[in-house]
């Protein structure tokens, strides 16, 4: 899987960590966060109700996000991942 990948019209999965934090921001909603076999997280994002193809590009693009917002959300991020995941 490259950094970035789109899974479906509904999954939208990327190992990406800076991106994941911008969606989670965006408010798209993280379904799940597995390992890959190099032991990075992979982040699985609902992508039904909003183009994230959009916001994908706006990241990219160098969408502006509020600093403090974005490094909280950065420190949760490296969390789960260390963890080994979501927890139910």
């Amino acid at each position: 899987m490259t950094k970035a990948q789109a899974i479906n019209d509904t999954i939208y999965r990327t190992t990406d960590l800076n991106l994941a934090a911008f969606l989670s921001l965006q408010g798209f909603r993280l379904k799940s966060l597995n390992h890959n076999d190099r032991g990075e997280g992979v982040f699985a994002f609902d992508a039904s109700l909003a183009n994230i193809q959009e916001a994908v590009l706006d990241f990219h693009s160098g969408a502006l996000v509020a600093a403090q917002q974005f490094g909280n959300k950065l420190r949760d991020m490296k969390f789960l991942v260390k963890r080994g995941g979501l927890r139910p």
